[in-house]
């Protein structure tokens, strides 16, 4: 038997929000890929054996009890040609203070304004922002979109 099944990647984040409407971000750092220099959710790919809570806490590294975190939507992107999936948690509170774990990936934590993102945040980042501004709990990007009537 074959495992020819069409898989996709998925990856979490977690928006930890601030004063004012900020979200806690990270800058990618210069050589790192995706999306060199640029500001992002915390978040991370999904790793075997990973739950979602694990993977958003990485890049913080904060803990955040499931129970004080809420859904907030889902991204269906296509990058590049890569399918990804990433649902996206907002936290208002947690314990820890937010610290820059992850030097070597990126350059530091700073903050991201939810209704209005920063010309150096990354597409996906601006995306997932606007989800949670618009109150949607879906978003696809990058798809093509399908004509109405068939062929002509």
């Amino acid at each position: 038997m074959t495992n020819d099944r069409y898989r996709l990647m998925a990856d979490a984040v977690r928006l930890l929000f601030r004063s004012h409407g900020h979200v806690l971000s990270v800058r990618r750092a210069g050589g790192s890929d995706p999306a060199p220099g640029q500001l992002a959710g915390a978040g991370d790919h999904l790793e075997e054996g990973e739950s979602l809570n694990q993977t958003a806490r990485v890049e913080s590294g904060i803990d955040v009890d499931p129970h004080r975190q809420e859904f907030c939507g889902l991204v269906h992107d296509v990058p590049l040609g890569e399918d990804r999936i990433t649902p996206a948690f907002v936290a208002q509170s947690w314990s820890g203070e937010p610290h820059h774990a992850e030097p070597d990936r990126h350059d530091g934590l700073f903050r991201a304004a939810v209704g209005k993102a920063s010309q150096d945040c990354r597409p996906y980042t601006v995306a997932i922002c606007r989800l949670l501004a618009e109150r949607r709990t879906y978003l696809a990007l990058h798809w093509p979109v399908p004509t109405r009537g068939g062929a002509s």
